[in-house]
């Protein structure tokens, strides 16, 4: 699932927070790494480019990982997306900051515009992890999923779930049940329910996750469910916090029918918020056909 990752790169040290994962990675799942830096056209950069390229991939392949250096040309949100799904690439890695590089591309910009058009898995580092400074350190620990009980909803649960298992971390699945339909979509205002119809909902939930987390479970990963009531995107974050989640993963699409989250809204607002990685997937109801 994760033979192959691409992690872009303009030269700066902020850009650079992906490099601990992608060694993690490469580590505990035997991925190849390509690194990719996008020239525009002031071609007078490339060399440069190449230089740090090279010299990054020469450190992983001395401590045992296959890496390469890539020069593409162009755009560099439509090079990363062209080049990942041409290339059989598993995951994208992208830090959610860079500037001052060989090659300046606004990172933020850039990883907004690959999460909107990407068919393939993008994970989202805003800080290099402390963890990262300890030889032999587990970089993900905790991770967690939310779902709204829709299957559009589940689309990250099979690359949680497969990570979770190589990695041997543990995994948390989370509903938040909002106290109204209407506060699903515009988390702007709260209407009071019966309680009835929450202890309802929380029913419903807690049989969902529950018969999720007793499958996981089963193969071998040690795995929790929890139900909170409140705005879906407050309340992620809250138990990322609370929860010392190492990283979220979300579909980016998600919603079938009045009582499902708009999953696009609230993965945008979770991943300009956690402090944790953040691992967007695309339901396949949902891809971009080029």
């Amino acid at each position: 699932m994760f033979e192959r990752i691409t992690a872009p790169l303009d030269g700066s040290e902020m850009a650079e927070a992906v490099l601990p994962y992608l060694e993690y990675f490469a580590q505990m799942m035997g991925s190849e790494i390509d690194l990719v830096g996008v020239s525009g056209p002031e071609r007078e950069m490339d060399r440069l480019l190449k230089v740090y390229l090279d010299k990054l991939a020469e450190q992983m392949a001395a401590r045992g990982i296959k890496a390469r250096s890539i020069i593409l040309y162009g755009r560099p949100e439509e090079e990363i997306i062209d080049y990942s799904e041409k290339n059989n690439i598993g995951l994208v890695v992208m830090s959610a900051r860079g500037r001052s590089g060989v090659r300046r591309w606004e990172m933020g910009s850039v990883v907004e515009r690959v999460s909107r058009a990407s068919n393939t898995p993008l994970l989202v580092v805003k800080e290099r992890p402390v963890a990262a400074e300890i030889p032999g350190a587990r970089l993900i620990i905790r991770m967690m999923v939310p779902l709204d009980g829709s299957k559009l909803g589940e689309s990250a649960l099979p690359y949680v779930r497969f990570l979770a298992s190589r990695i041997k971390a543990e995994l948390v699945l989370l509903q938040v049940i909002s106290p109204t339909p209407s506060l699903m979509a515009t988390e702007s205002y709260y209407a009071t329910y019966s309680n009835e119809i929450i202890a309802a909902q929380q029913a419903e939930a807690e049989n969902y996750l529950k018969s999720l987390a007793a499958g996981i479970s089963g193969e071998g990963t040690r795995t929790s469910y929890k139900v909170e009531i409140g705005i879906p995107s407050e309340k992620i974050l809250e138990v990322i916090d609370r929860e010392k989640i190492s990283l979220v993963g979300m579909s980016t699409h998600g919603r079938t029918g009045i009582k499902r989250w708009v999953y696009g809204s609230i993965a945008s607002k979770v991943l300009s918020s956690s402090p944790a990685p953040v691992l967007l997937v695309r339901a396949p109801e949902m891809k971009i056909s080029r």
